[in-house]
C-alpha cells in the first residue's frame, strides 16, 4: 500500500463582497491526528475577503494508479484582482504543473455514497454549488461527483459513522472494486489499495482475453501440421476404398 492518502481534503471559499464567485484551494492545517486537516482561511494578503464555505473530499492527484473512472481535474485560480477560480478542467497530463492552480480527482458519472457538485459559468469566473440552479449555465464536465461529510442528495446514504479520521489525521473513507471500479463504500478497503488490485486483475485479465484470442485464431484459419494429415490421410481412405468397390463390382 501507498503511503500516500488516497482521499484529501479541498478547501472551498466565498468572497465576502463579490457572492458570485469562488476560490478553490488547499491551505490546510492539520490540528490534530484526531480531529483531522480543518480548512483555514487564505494568509495571502490579496486574499483577505476570502472566508471559508465548504470543505469537499477529493481523490489524490498524486495517488497511482489513477483509480478507474476517476478523473484528474485542475482548477486555474487567477493570480489577479479579485483572486478567484476562473476555471475547471479535465487535465489529461499527468506530469503537468502550474503552482496557480488546484489538482483533485473526482468522478464525472454518479457514483454511490458521492455528492453532485456543481459548476457555473460567472462572467470570467466558475461558481462550484451544491445547489442545483436551472437559471444558471453550468460548464460542459458539471456537475462533478465528490465525497463530504454529510453526503448530500446521493441514492445511497451511509451510516452515522460514514466519516471516521484515519490514524494519521487523514480522511478515513473506504472502497470496493464493483466492475471494474472502485466506488465508496463503507465496508470496503483503502482506496490505494483497491485502485492496486483492480489494476492488476485488469492487467492479468487483458493478457488473459489476447491469449485466448490468439488461440482462437491460430486454430481457426492457420491449422496445425497434425490437422493436416488426419484429413490427408481421410482422403486417401476413402479414395482407396472407393476404387476397390468399383474394381470388385466390375469383377462381378
Amino acid at each position: 500500500m501507498s503511503n500516500l492518502p488516497g482521499i484529501v481534503p479541498i478547501c472551498l471559499y466565498r468572497n465576502v463582497q463579490i457572492p458570485d464567485i469562488c476560490y478553490v484551494g488547499s491551505p490546510l492545517v492539520l490540528k490534530n491526528k484526531k480531529d483531522g486537516f480543518t480548512c483555514v482561511n487564505p494568509s495571502d494578503r490579496h486574499r483577505k475577503n476570502w472566508v471559508h464555505s465548504d470543505t469537499i473530499y477529493v481523490v489524490n492527484p498524486m495517488l497511482r494508479p489513477i483509480p478507474s473512472h476517476t478523473y484528474i481535474l485542475r482548477v486555474k485560480n487567477t493570480d489577479k484582482f479579485p483572486y478567484n477560480s476562473v476555471s475547471i478542467v479535465h487535465e489529461y497530463d499527468p506530469f503537468y504543473s502550474d503552482t496557480t492552480s488546484t489538482f483533485f480527482g473526482a468522478w464525472l458519472n454518479p457514483t454511490p455514497y458521492t455528492t453532485p457538485l456543481h459548476i457555473y459559468k460567472k462572467g470570467n469566473g466558475i461558481l462550484l454549488s451544491f445547489d442545483h440552479i436551472p437559471t444558471e449555465v453550468q460548464t460542459s464536465i458539471s456537475p462533478i461527483y465528490v465525497l463530504t461529510e454529510k453526503p448530500r442528495k446521493t441514492t445511497v446514504l451511509p451510516k452515522s459513522d460514514w466519516f471516521q479520521i484515519g490514524k494519521d489525521g487523514a480522511p478515513k473513507f473506504l472502497f470496493q472494486r464493483y466492475q471494474g471500479r472502485c466506488i465508496p463504500n463503507p465496508n470496503g478497503i483503502w482506496l490505494d489499495q483497491c485502485s492496486l488490485e483492480q489494476n492488476i486483475l485488469y492487467e492479468h485479465s487483458s493478457s488473459l482475453l489476447k491469449y485466448l484470442d490468439q488461440k482462437k485464431s491460430s486454430s481457426t484459419y492457420i491449422p496445425s501440421t497434425n490437422v493436416l494429415g488426419i484429413v490427408n490421410f481421410s482422403l486417401f481412405f476413402l479414395f482407396v476404398s472407393t476404387l476397390f468397390f468399383v474394381i470388385f463390382r466390375f469383377k462381378t
